[in-house]
Protein backbone atom coordinates (compact mmCIF):
# COMPACT_ATOMS: atom_id res chain seq x y z
CA UNK A 1 0.00 0.00 0.00
CA UNK A 2 1.35 3.63 -0.87
CA UNK A 3 1.53 6.17 1.56
CA UNK A 4 -1.22 8.97 0.82
CA UNK A 5 0.36 13.06 0.65
CA UNK A 6 -1.10 14.01 3.89
CA UNK A 7 0.47 11.12 6.01
CA UNK A 8 2.14 12.21 9.51
CA UNK A 9 5.71 13.24 9.05
CA UNK A 10 6.72 12.13 12.35
CA UNK A 11 8.45 9.53 10.46
CA UNK A 12 11.49 11.81 9.81
CA UNK A 13 12.10 11.81 13.47
CA UNK A 14 11.56 8.61 13.52
CA UNK A 15 14.07 7.41 11.00
CA UNK A 16 16.82 10.09 12.20
CA UNK A 17 16.60 8.45 15.76
CA UNK A 18 17.26 4.82 14.04
CA UNK A 19 20.07 6.04 12.03
CA UNK A 20 21.59 7.85 15.15
CA UNK A 21 21.80 4.51 17.19
CA UNK A 22 22.81 2.92 14.06
CA UNK A 23 25.56 5.44 13.60
CA UNK A 24 26.42 4.99 17.30
CA UNK A 25 27.12 1.32 17.29
CA UNK A 26 28.91 1.20 14.09
CA UNK A 27 32.53 2.08 14.46
CA UNK A 28 34.98 2.42 12.19
CA UNK A 29 38.71 1.26 12.21
CA UNK A 30 41.50 -0.15 10.58
CA UNK A 31 40.49 -3.85 11.27
CA UNK A 32 36.77 -3.85 9.92
CA UNK A 33 37.60 -2.12 7.30
CA UNK A 34 40.44 -4.40 5.67
CA UNK A 35 37.81 -6.94 4.91
CA UNK A 36 37.55 -6.87 1.39
CA UNK A 37 37.87 -2.77 1.41
CA UNK A 38 34.16 -2.21 2.00
CA UNK A 39 33.00 0.30 4.63
CA UNK A 40 32.03 -1.18 7.99
CA UNK A 41 28.13 0.46 8.09
CA UNK A 42 28.04 -1.68 5.18
CA UNK A 43 29.46 -4.55 6.99
CA UNK A 44 26.84 -4.05 9.24
CA UNK A 45 23.89 -3.17 7.25
CA UNK A 46 22.24 -5.23 4.25
CA UNK A 47 21.08 -2.09 2.65
CA UNK A 48 23.06 -0.36 -0.09
CA UNK A 49 23.28 -0.15 -4.19
CA UNK A 50 19.99 0.71 -6.08
CA UNK A 51 17.00 0.10 -4.89
CA UNK A 52 14.35 -1.98 -6.58
CA UNK A 53 10.71 -2.31 -7.28
CA UNK A 54 10.12 -4.25 -4.48
CA UNK A 55 11.79 -1.94 -1.51
CA UNK A 56 10.80 1.54 -3.71
CA UNK A 57 7.15 0.32 -2.88
CA UNK A 58 7.94 -1.23 0.66
CA UNK A 59 9.61 2.17 1.96
CA UNK A 60 6.45 4.45 0.33
CA UNK A 61 9.00 6.56 -1.43
CA UNK A 62 6.37 7.40 -3.81
CA UNK A 63 3.62 9.64 -2.50
CA UNK A 64 0.23 9.66 -4.27
CA UNK A 65 -3.10 12.16 -3.74
CA UNK A 66 -5.26 9.44 -4.44
CA UNK A 67 -4.39 5.73 -4.59
CA UNK A 68 -6.79 5.95 -7.70
CA UNK A 69 -3.83 7.43 -9.66
CA UNK A 70 -1.22 4.39 -8.75
CA UNK A 71 -0.05 3.52 -12.17
CA UNK A 72 2.03 0.19 -12.78
CA UNK A 73 3.52 0.91 -15.46
CA UNK A 74 5.63 3.53 -13.86
CA UNK A 75 7.52 0.77 -11.92
CA UNK A 76 10.27 -0.42 -13.70
CA UNK A 77 12.91 -3.16 -11.99
CA UNK A 78 15.00 -0.84 -10.35
CA UNK A 79 13.61 2.66 -11.49
CA UNK A 80 10.32 4.46 -11.27
CA UNK A 81 9.05 7.20 -14.01
CA UNK A 82 6.95 10.45 -12.75
CA UNK A 83 4.75 11.84 -14.84
CA UNK A 84 4.17 15.34 -15.72
CA UNK A 85 1.52 16.87 -13.81
CA UNK A 86 -1.12 19.17 -14.67
CA UNK A 87 0.57 22.38 -14.23
CA UNK A 88 3.51 24.23 -16.18
CA UNK A 89 4.99 27.94 -16.17
CA UNK A 90 5.98 29.58 -19.53
CA UNK A 91 8.51 32.49 -19.61
CA UNK A 92 7.27 35.58 -20.56
CA UNK A 93 8.03 36.31 -24.18
CA UNK A 94 7.71 40.63 -23.35
CA UNK A 95 10.90 41.66 -25.20
CA UNK A 96 12.69 42.10 -21.86
CA UNK A 97 16.26 40.41 -21.91
CA UNK A 98 18.50 40.65 -18.68
CA UNK A 99 21.38 42.47 -20.60
CA UNK A 100 19.15 45.80 -20.26
CA UNK A 101 19.58 45.33 -16.53
CA UNK A 102 21.86 47.27 -14.48
CA UNK A 103 24.31 45.91 -12.18
CA UNK A 104 23.24 47.01 -9.29
CA UNK A 105 19.86 44.78 -10.18
CA UNK A 106 22.01 41.66 -11.60
CA UNK A 107 24.28 42.16 -8.42
CA UNK A 108 21.29 42.47 -5.97
CA UNK A 109 20.30 39.16 -4.30
CA UNK A 110 16.44 40.04 -3.67
CA UNK A 111 16.11 40.93 -7.48
CA UNK A 112 13.71 38.92 -8.75
CA UNK A 113 12.46 38.85 -12.33
CA UNK A 114 8.94 39.34 -13.51
CA UNK A 115 6.63 36.14 -12.32
CA UNK A 116 6.01 33.49 -15.86
CA UNK A 117 2.79 33.04 -17.28
CA UNK A 118 1.60 29.42 -15.20
CA UNK A 119 -0.42 27.58 -17.29
CA UNK A 120 -2.60 24.22 -16.62
CA UNK A 121 -2.70 21.60 -19.43
CA UNK A 122 -6.34 21.22 -18.89
CA UNK A 123 -6.97 23.97 -20.81
CA UNK A 124 -5.22 22.78 -23.98
CA UNK A 125 -7.84 19.03 -23.68
CA UNK A 126 -4.99 17.62 -21.20
CA UNK A 127 -2.10 18.55 -23.59
CA UNK A 128 1.21 20.06 -22.17
CA UNK A 129 2.52 22.10 -25.36
CA UNK A 130 6.00 23.57 -25.74
CA UNK A 131 6.11 25.43 -28.78
CA UNK A 132 9.30 25.10 -31.22
CA UNK A 133 12.45 26.78 -29.70
CA UNK A 134 10.73 27.29 -26.34
CA UNK A 135 10.66 25.83 -23.04
CA UNK A 136 8.54 25.21 -19.70
CA UNK A 137 8.97 24.64 -16.04
CA UNK A 138 6.94 21.70 -14.82
CA UNK A 139 6.61 19.52 -11.78
CA UNK A 140 5.59 15.98 -11.24
CA UNK A 141 2.60 14.44 -10.55
CA UNK A 142 3.41 12.49 -7.75
CA UNK A 143 5.38 13.48 -4.96
CA UNK A 144 8.31 11.68 -3.13
CA UNK A 145 9.44 10.98 0.23
CA UNK A 146 13.28 9.93 1.08
CA UNK A 147 14.38 8.69 4.05
CA UNK A 148 17.94 9.58 5.40
CA UNK A 149 19.55 6.90 3.65
CA UNK A 150 18.26 7.58 0.26
CA UNK A 151 19.31 9.43 -2.49
CA UNK A 152 17.41 10.08 -5.86
CA UNK A 153 19.20 10.90 -9.27
CA UNK A 154 16.69 11.39 -12.76
CA UNK A 155 16.64 12.52 -16.19
CA UNK A 156 14.16 12.25 -18.74
CA UNK A 157 13.19 9.24 -20.63
CA UNK A 158 15.12 8.52 -24.16
CA UNK A 159 11.74 8.31 -25.80
CA UNK A 160 11.20 11.98 -25.12
CA UNK A 161 15.10 13.01 -25.80
CA UNK A 162 15.10 11.59 -29.22
CA UNK A 163 12.00 13.62 -29.86
CA UNK A 164 14.32 16.88 -29.24
CA UNK A 165 13.23 17.73 -25.64
CA UNK A 166 16.66 18.74 -23.40
CA UNK A 167 16.32 18.33 -19.59
CA UNK A 168 18.13 20.31 -17.00
CA UNK A 169 17.43 20.18 -12.63
CA UNK A 170 19.04 19.69 -9.91
CA UNK A 171 21.88 16.65 -9.55
CA UNK A 172 20.10 14.61 -7.01
CA UNK A 173 17.32 14.44 -4.74
CA UNK A 174 18.13 15.05 -1.38
CA UNK A 175 17.85 12.64 1.91
CA UNK A 176 14.39 13.82 3.61
CA UNK A 177 13.47 15.80 0.88
CA UNK A 178 9.40 15.50 0.39
CA UNK A 179 7.99 17.20 -2.45
CA UNK A 180 7.10 16.98 -6.01
CA UNK A 181 9.92 17.38 -9.18
CA UNK A 182 10.40 20.27 -10.99
CA UNK A 183 12.52 20.39 -13.91
CA UNK A 184 13.27 22.89 -17.06
CA UNK A 185 12.40 21.15 -20.38
CA UNK A 186 13.53 22.91 -23.31
CA UNK A 187 12.12 22.56 -26.98
CA UNK A 188 15.00 22.36 -29.64
CA UNK A 189 13.06 21.33 -32.91
CA UNK A 190 11.28 23.93 -35.07
CA UNK A 191 8.00 21.83 -34.32
CA UNK A 192 5.46 22.09 -31.18
CA UNK A 193 5.73 19.46 -29.16
CA UNK A 194 2.99 18.08 -27.35
CA UNK A 195 3.30 15.88 -24.03
CA UNK A 196 -0.25 14.51 -22.19
CA UNK A 197 -1.08 15.19 -18.82
CA UNK A 198 0.00 11.97 -16.74
CA UNK A 199 2.22 10.78 -19.46
CA UNK A 200 5.40 9.10 -18.44
CA UNK A 201 8.33 11.88 -18.51
CA UNK A 202 11.60 10.86 -15.91
CA UNK A 203 13.15 7.89 -14.61
CA UNK A 204 14.28 8.11 -11.20
CA UNK A 205 16.62 5.36 -8.97
CA UNK A 206 17.09 5.31 -5.67
CA UNK A 207 20.29 4.54 -3.93
CA UNK A 208 21.23 4.26 -0.80
CA UNK A 209 23.58 6.40 1.04
CA UNK A 210 26.74 4.59 2.99
CA UNK A 211 25.41 6.42 5.82
CA UNK A 212 22.54 8.08 7.83
CA UNK A 213 22.47 11.68 6.60
CA UNK A 214 22.79 14.11 8.61
CA UNK A 215 18.93 16.06 9.69
CA UNK A 216 19.10 19.41 7.91
CA UNK A 217 18.81 22.44 10.37
CA UNK A 218 15.15 22.84 9.78
CA UNK A 219 14.14 19.83 9.93
CA UNK A 220 12.89 19.42 6.26
CA UNK A 221 14.81 22.25 3.91
CA UNK A 222 12.26 22.27 1.93
CA UNK A 223 9.15 23.38 4.28
CA UNK A 224 10.67 27.53 3.76
CA UNK A 225 8.20 27.10 0.57
CA UNK A 226 5.08 24.85 -0.85
CA UNK A 227 6.91 21.91 -3.00
CA UNK A 228 3.46 20.67 -3.82
CA UNK A 229 2.59 23.57 -5.96
CA UNK A 230 4.44 25.13 -9.07
CA UNK A 231 3.57 28.29 -7.48
CA UNK A 232 5.26 27.52 -4.35
CA UNK A 233 8.63 26.36 -5.91
CA UNK A 234 9.12 29.50 -8.49
CA UNK A 235 7.88 32.08 -6.04
CA UNK A 236 11.65 31.30 -4.40
CA UNK A 237 13.17 31.63 -7.98
CA UNK A 238 14.03 34.28 -10.39
CA UNK A 239 12.72 33.26 -14.18
CA UNK A 240 13.92 33.90 -17.02
CA UNK A 241 12.20 35.83 -19.24
CA UNK A 242 11.80 35.29 -23.30
CA UNK A 243 12.92 31.86 -25.11
CA UNK A 244 14.37 31.01 -28.34
CA UNK A 245 10.89 31.11 -29.86
CA UNK A 246 10.57 34.54 -28.99
CA UNK A 247 13.53 35.37 -30.41
CA UNK A 248 12.74 33.96 -33.89
CA UNK A 249 9.14 35.62 -33.42
CA UNK A 250 10.97 38.85 -33.19
CA UNK A 251 13.24 38.03 -36.34
CA UNK A 252 10.14 37.02 -38.19
CA UNK A 253 8.27 40.00 -37.27
CA UNK A 254 11.08 42.01 -38.37
CA UNK A 255 11.72 40.16 -41.83
CA UNK A 256 8.01 40.64 -42.18
CA UNK A 257 8.19 44.22 -41.68
CA UNK A 258 10.95 44.48 -44.22
CA UNK A 259 9.31 42.32 -46.83
CA UNK A 260 6.72 44.57 -46.31
CA UNK A 261 8.36 48.23 -46.79
CA UNK A 262 10.61 46.28 -49.64
CA UNK A 263 7.14 45.18 -51.31
CA UNK A 264 6.03 49.30 -51.01
CA UNK A 265 9.04 50.08 -51.84
CA UNK A 266 9.19 48.11 -55.00
CA UNK A 267 5.37 49.77 -55.84
CA UNK A 268 6.11 53.58 -55.56
CA UNK A 269 9.12 52.53 -57.85
CA UNK A 270 6.91 50.31 -60.06
CA UNK A 271 4.40 53.27 -59.67
CA UNK A 272 7.11 56.20 -60.71
CA UNK A 273 8.35 53.98 -63.55
CA UNK A 274 5.30 53.77 -64.67
CA UNK A 275 4.39 57.58 -64.70
CA UNK A 276 7.75 57.98 -66.45
CA UNK A 277 6.69 55.64 -69.06
CA UNK A 278 3.22 57.66 -69.17
CA UNK A 279 5.27 61.02 -69.55
CA UNK A 280 7.85 59.76 -72.18
CA UNK A 281 4.99 58.43 -74.29
CA UNK A 282 3.23 61.91 -74.43
CA UNK A 283 6.42 63.53 -74.94
CA UNK A 284 7.14 61.23 -77.74
CA UNK A 285 3.53 61.70 -79.27
CA UNK A 286 4.12 65.40 -78.84
CA UNK A 287 7.33 64.89 -80.80
CA UNK A 288 5.96 62.58 -83.07
CA UNK A 289 3.39 65.40 -84.33
CA UNK A 290 5.51 67.71 -84.31
CA UNK A 291 7.55 65.82 -86.79
CA UNK A 292 4.77 64.84 -89.09
CA UNK A 293 3.35 68.21 -88.78
CA UNK A 294 7.11 69.97 -90.27
CA UNK A 295 7.45 66.82 -92.80
CA UNK A 296 4.17 67.48 -94.41
CA UNK A 297 5.11 71.28 -94.79
CA UNK A 298 8.60 70.35 -96.50
CA UNK A 299 6.67 67.65 -98.28
CA UNK A 300 3.96 70.62 -99.68
CA UNK A 301 6.90 72.92 -100.50
CA UNK A 302 8.93 70.31 -101.90
CA UNK A 303 6.15 69.01 -104.03
CA UNK A 304 5.26 72.41 -105.28
CA UNK A 305 8.51 73.50 -105.90
CA UNK A 306 9.85 70.41 -107.50
CA UNK A 307 6.54 70.36 -109.89
CA UNK A 308 7.22 73.93 -110.79
CA UNK A 309 11.15 73.34 -111.35
CA UNK A 310 9.92 70.77 -113.61
CA UNK A 311 7.84 72.30 -115.48
CA UNK A 312 9.72 75.15 -116.68
CA UNK A 313 12.33 73.20 -117.13
CA UNK A 314 9.89 71.56 -119.49
CA UNK A 315 8.95 74.83 -120.89
CA UNK A 316 5.72 73.74 -120.97
CA UNK A 317 4.04 76.36 -118.72
CA UNK A 318 2.08 78.58 -121.31
CA UNK A 319 3.68 82.27 -120.62
CA UNK A 320 2.98 83.71 -123.82
CA UNK A 321 -0.34 82.60 -124.42
CA UNK A 322 -1.26 83.76 -121.14
CA UNK A 323 -0.33 87.31 -121.31
CA UNK A 324 -1.46 87.52 -124.46
CA UNK A 325 -5.32 86.73 -123.14
CA UNK A 326 -4.69 88.97 -120.54
CA UNK A 327 -4.39 91.63 -122.74
CA UNK A 328 -7.67 90.43 -125.29
CA UNK A 329 -9.18 90.38 -121.96
CA UNK A 330 -8.33 94.03 -121.18
CA UNK A 331 -8.95 94.93 -124.61
CA UNK A 332 -12.53 93.36 -124.34
CA UNK A 333 -13.47 94.76 -121.22
CA UNK A 334 -12.32 98.13 -122.67
CA UNK A 335 -15.05 97.51 -125.73
CA UNK A 336 -17.70 96.37 -123.05
CA UNK A 337 -17.36 99.73 -121.29
CA UNK A 338 -17.74 101.84 -125.01
CA UNK A 339 -20.38 99.49 -125.63
CA UNK A 340 -21.79 100.35 -122.56
CA UNK A 341 -22.09 103.97 -123.11
CA UNK A 342 -23.02 103.92 -126.74
CA UNK A 343 -26.33 102.37 -125.47
CA UNK A 344 -26.49 104.63 -122.57
CA UNK A 345 -26.48 107.81 -124.69
CA UNK A 346 -28.89 105.67 -127.04
CA UNK A 347 -31.43 105.11 -124.54
CA UNK A 348 -30.72 109.11 -123.54
CA UNK A 349 -31.64 110.05 -126.93
CA UNK A 350 -34.84 107.74 -127.56
CA UNK A 351 -36.13 109.57 -124.43
CA UNK A 352 -35.93 112.84 -125.29
CA UNK A 353 -37.13 112.01 -128.67
CA UNK A 354 -40.23 110.81 -126.70
CA UNK A 355 -41.02 113.40 -124.50
CA UNK A 356 -41.21 115.72 -128.03
CA UNK A 357 -43.76 113.59 -129.62
CA UNK A 358 -45.35 113.89 -126.22
CA UNK A 359 -45.44 117.48 -126.41
CA UNK A 360 -46.46 117.80 -129.84
CA UNK A 361 -49.50 115.82 -129.11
Amino acid sequence: MQTIANDDKTEDDAIAEDASKKNESILVDSVTEKANGIPSFYQNNSQRGVLTKREIKEKNLILFDNLRDINEDCYSNASYDFRIGEKFAVPKDNGSCIFNMSYQQLSCPHYKLDEPQIQSCRSYNNVVRIPAHSSIIFSTFEQVKLPGNIVGRFDLRIKWALQGLEFQAGTQIEPYYTGRLFGHIKNTTNREILIPFKERLLTVEFTYTSEMADIPIEKNKNEKFNTNTIEGYLSEYSVMEGSLSYLFTKIERAENDFRSKMEDTRDKINEGYAQILEANRFRNTIRMAVFMGVLTIILSVGLTFAVSKYTMEKDDYPFQKVYDLEQTLKALQVQQNKILGLKLELDSLKSVKQERNNEKK
